[in-house]
């Protein structure tokens, strides 16, 4: 497979754009798939991301628009991105130059590739409400009541043995702990549970709020490869993986509570059609 350059046009001066995407500290605003927190630790930038702790460093600074930035994990792996922006009349160009990982599948990379181009596009819409005025206050407002890493709607699954449900969700879908209490009897009040852009809150099941099964449909970069992850770490096959005639690849697995996952892999950069 060849890179890829994603790009965008930004209705606001280059000068702007540089400054904002620039800075490590911004990256959870407009990347918030990949970077969910960004510190600055003894002066260098260390981000919460699905596969761990990274430091980030970005080029310095320069009157080119060159925005390249590595990415250093924990575990060793390293990855220096290419990014530019450039003039285009009043505006801006942000352009990614997107490489494929070694033995990446052809779906997974494309599935990358709408990840940058969703983060590109927030940056744009960030940057182009502020220059629009009071917009931005008056977006932020209207959901100043929902806590930071949280959607509107937040699940809250009762189970049995919440402190193994939550392992499961660690181990099968990426998910990291965010918070956890317990109760006077060593069970989980309340955990939080935040994999990718969401975030789900598990209790132990009591006479009360007894156990319960639900479904969810769960977005990732590669189906086939989330399935068998899934699979191997004790959830039960409910559908194979295959291509759906409204655009996602996907295939399910029901968990031992019962819930159902729906692990899905967007296939085109567009909404659903009716």
């Amino acid at each position: 497979m060849r890179s890829k350059t994603v790009s965008v046009t930004i209705n606001a001066p280059p000068a702007r754009v540089y400054a904002y995407a620039s800075a490590p500290g911004n990256l959870p605003t407009w990347a918030p798939a990949f970077c969910r927190s960004a510190t600055l630790r003894e002066g260098e930038w260390v981000l919460e991301t699905a596969e761990g702790l990274a430091r980030c460093a970005f080029a310095p600074p320069n009157p080119y628009g060159v925005l390249d930035h590595t990415i250093t994990f924990d575990s060793g792996a390293r990855v220096t991105q290419s990014m530019r922006v450039t003039p285009s009349g009043d505006g801006s160009v942000l352009s990614f130059v997107l490489t494929p990982l070694p033995n990446q599948s052809t779906s997974a990379f494309e599935a990358e590739a709408n990840r940058v181009r969703c983060d590109l596009e927030c940056l744009r819409d960030l940057l182009e409400n502020e220059a629009c005025g009071d917009r931005i206050d008056d977006c932020s407002a209207s959901t100043a009541y929902v806590p930071p890493g949280f959607g509107t709607v937040t699940p809250y699954l009762f189970v049995d043995d919440a402190a193994g449900y939550v392992e499961f969700l660690v181990e099968a879908f990426g998910g990291t702990r965010s918070l956890l209490s317990m109760r006077p009897d060593g069970k989980i009040a309340n955990a939080q549970i935040r994999i990718g852009t969401s975030t789900l809150m598990v209790s132990e099941a009591s006479a009360q709020y007894p156990a319960m099964a639900s479904a969810y449909y769960l977005y990732v970069a590669d189906a086939d490869q989330a399935l068998a992850k899934a699979l191997a770490c004790g959830a039960d096959l409910e559908m194979p993986v295959a291509d759906m005639p409204y655009g996602d690849r996907q295939g399910g697995v029901r968990d031992r509570t019962g819930t159902i996952w729906w692990l899905s892999q967007r296939l085109v950069h567009q909404g659903y059609a009716s």
